[in-house]
């Protein structure tokens, strides 16, 4: 498979996710919430760097997740989730100077006084260092693969995914305890099941035999996540609306956050329905190594999936009354 095809699932992921973010911002006009002074460039720059730090991240779970499935050493995953740390490490660097210009000139004391100030600064800060050292990790076990054991890899990889959702409106809620816990769940099963998929299409679907042994086991683990991303949503948004003086659960129709919130329900119920049908229908041929759609439904699923991060982008830095 050449490296155009390869590449083609990732493309088509974070165009679907910028579409979303874009329009997303134009719709939520963030510019309107108090305290903010950005200009346009800044306002619409400031998600897209964070959709590609979150492509970046969920790539990165993915490819650590590829030798955990197959039990087997891919040098492939292990050089995509160098790239793709390399991209989070940046993503979250330009992020973080976006987020001191929505605010103050951009210089670097100010910099280093949002990081002492702003948990959103401390965040990136620790997103910067956890993908450094997942690029390294990842350089030592490509020179090394058994080195360092898959496992070790993977939990490293999720644990870049972390930081930065924990410092949105789930930190603020009078429920933080429980809404911090469900977005923990969320942003975690998220990436295992993006950044899987992401992988198994752009490394395995040309190996049916390490596809017949992967997939599989990624299915079970889709299942699992997909009922969690959409529980735990449900409840961070309900909390978030439901303690909003003057919304109530009555805002999931009448503001835009709770608008975003349904749209995200409903690409997770287009794509638990497509992850059904592969599991369900395909399955069990690619067990047996014969030719099926499965990437023709991934490449839809991935779409879906670009969307949702897009709009989870878009959510994260909408305010809730909008």
């Amino acid at each position: 498979m050449s490296p155009s095809v390869r590449l083609s699932p990732l493309g088509w992921f974070c165009a679907a996710a910028l579409v979303a973010v874009v329009g997303g911002t134009a719709w939520t006009s963030l510019n309107a919430i108090a305290g903010l002074s950005a200009s346009p460039f800044v306002t619409y720059a400031l998600p897209v760097a964070r959709v590609l730090m979150n492509v970046g991240s969920v790539l990165v779970v993915g490819c650590a997740l590829v030798p955990v499935l197959s039990g087997r050493v891919v040098r492939s995953a292990t050089a995509g989730g160098i790239a793709a740390a390399s991209v989070v490490a940046l993503a979250s660097l330009v992020t973080l100077v976006l987020q001191v210009a929505e605010l103050w000139p951009v210089t670097v004391p100010n910099v280093l006084r949002y990081i002492k100030l702003v948990v959103v600064g401390q965040s990136l800060l620790a997103t910067v260092v956890l993908a450094l050292a997942c690029l390294v990790v990842g350089a030592v076990s490509l020179r090394r693969p058994l080195l360092i054991p898959a496992e070790l890899r993977f939990v490293l990889a999720l644990c870049a995914v972390v930081p930065l959702p924990l410092t949105g409106h789930a930190r603020g809620s009078e429920y933080s305890d429980v809404t911090v816990l469900t977005l923990q769940a969320h942003v975690l099963a998220a990436a295992a099941w993006t950044g899987g998929l992401l992988a198994l299409v752009m490394i395995l679907a040309h190996l049916p035999a390490v596809l017949a042994v992967a997939l599989p086991r990624f299915s079970l683990l889709a299942t699992i996540a997909i009922a969690a991303v959409a529980l735990s949503g449900l409840v961070n948004s309900g909390v978030e609306l439901g303690t909003t003086p003057g919304v109530g659960l009555a805002g999931f129709f009448t503001t835009t956050y709770g608008l975003i919130s349904l749209a995200k329900v409903a690409c997770v119920g287009s794509v638990a329905f497509l992850g059904g049908t592969i599991r369900t229908r395909l399955l069990p041929r690619i067990v047996l190594r014969e030719r099926t759609a499965f990437v023709s439904l991934a490449l839809v699923e991935i779409g879906v999936l670009g969307v949702c991060y897009g709009l989870g982008t878009v959510l994260s830095r909408a305010p809730v009354i909008a």
